[in-house]
């Protein structure tokens, strides 16, 4: 079981924060996450308490049978451990809680996945949780996909809940 706390926490089955590294002129330093299996529990918590007031953040939570917060790829993946998260803003997937430019294609997902704070402003999604694009520093744009990927199991949260996706930017 993999357990994580803690204002911006990014906790996963495999890994808490897959991340990429780049110059100005092309994309070097990538970071997939290629058929990975994790079949235990993932949780992760924050609260208000949590809150960094020198510098405004919000209490957000990443929780992700695979990736905590995914920023590359991740294929051909499978998630069976349930996936819970307890936040101000959670964003928890069965495969990852939050993919920002990146790829999630041929995963799936066959763990329980649930945020027990119904008041929370969560992304809950059977796949992912908050799935975005973004500009790079010189104007690149990257889109979030997820494609060709499954769900199997039941998804709970308050606010944005999908069974793939649970908020798409």
């Amino acid at each position: 079981d993999v357990k994580g706390s803690g204002n911006g926490a990014c906790t996963g089955g495999i890994t808490g924060w897959s991340y990429y590294d780049y110059d100005d002129s092309n994309w070097q330093y990538k970071a997939e996450i290629t058929n990975c299996v994790n079949t235990g529990s993932v949780s992760g918590n924050c609260s208000l308490e949590d809150e960094n007031e020198d510098d405004n953040f919000v209490p957000t939570i990443h929780v992700g049978g695979i990736a905590g917060l995914n920023r590359y790829d991740i294929t051909d993946c499978t998630n069976t451990g349930s996936v819970t998260g307890h936040g101000y803003v959670a964003r928890i997937g069965g495969v990852a809680g939050e993919t920002y430019g990146g790829t999630v294609s041929g995963c799936y997902n066959r763990g329980e996945v649930s945020c027990s704070n119904e008041d929370s402003a969560d992304d809950v999604g059977g796949i992912v949780g908050y799935n975005s694009g973004f500009y790079n520093s010189i104007d690149d744009y990257f889109d979030g996909v997820v494609e060709n990927c499954y769900n199997f199991a039941e998804i709970k949260g308050g606010m944005s809940v999908g069974g793939v996706v649970g908020y798409n930017n």
